[in-house]
């Protein structure tokens, strides 16, 4: 067989049989396939590998993710492919202050709960009429962005109340066990009228 520049031997064989018998019998004979031959064997050559290749995506509302071919990939979900890890991740660091605010185990938060969260933080961020920089606050906290001891790798760094056992204080510190925390929580709970310890951390958290 003759040299092939255009690559459009191998296309050929994707195209419909009538097509492709005759490119096949001029590219035999010249080396070359005639001039429409290279253009309807080489769109289909290319169609065939965008409905073969492709991704498995994880797609809001689906369970397991989903093979796409190239020819069915939309931008939002080009998009969602994109941000895909950084969903995890928030989805990850949710579950981590769920389950301190409640003083649980990971594996004993719900969906629901995810759920939960998701919609006030919505609810917060558009309804609420409050700085932002209190909102950015409140989201910091639920996905450990606090500049604490432990995220800044600050080891031996203690809090300024230099309570015992807290040498590299960590959020439940700082936004709980601390003094001054407590102190934040002893008057709030006189405001609302709660008594005694009736204000739990994932009350206020």
């Amino acid at each position: 067989m003759g040299h092939d520049p255009e690559g459009c031997g191998m296309a050929a064989l994707a195209a419909p049989v009538g097509v492709r018998t005759s490119c096949m019998v001029q590219l035999l004979h010249t080396g070359m396939p005639p001039s429409s031959c290279r253009t309807t064997t080489c769109e289909a050559t290319v169609q065939s590998l965008m409905d073969r290749l492709g991704w498995w995506a994880q797609e809001p509302g689906r369970l397991m993710p989903r093979p796409i071919p190239m020819s069915k990939v939309t931008v939002r979900v080009a998009y969602m492919m994109l941000i895909q890890p950084n969903i995890d991740m928030r989805c990850s660091r949710w579950t981590d202050f769920i389950a301190e605010a409640y003083g649980v185990q990971r594996d004993q938060v719900h969906d629901a709960q995810l759920a939960s969260l998701r919609s006030l933080l919505a609810n917060v961020w558009r309804r609420v009429k409050w700085t932002n920089k209190y909102k950015v606050l409140f989201w910091q906290l639920t996905v450990y962005g606090l500049p604490t001891s432990v995220n800044r790798d600050t080891h031996g760094a203690a809090c300024f109340c230099a309570a015992l056992g807290h040498e590299c204080p960590g959020r439940k510190h700082h936004m709980w066990d601390c003094h001054a925390a407590q102190a934040v929580v002893t008057e709030l709970s006189t405001c609302l009228g709660i008594a005694g310890a009736g204000l739990q951390r994932h009350h206020l958290w």
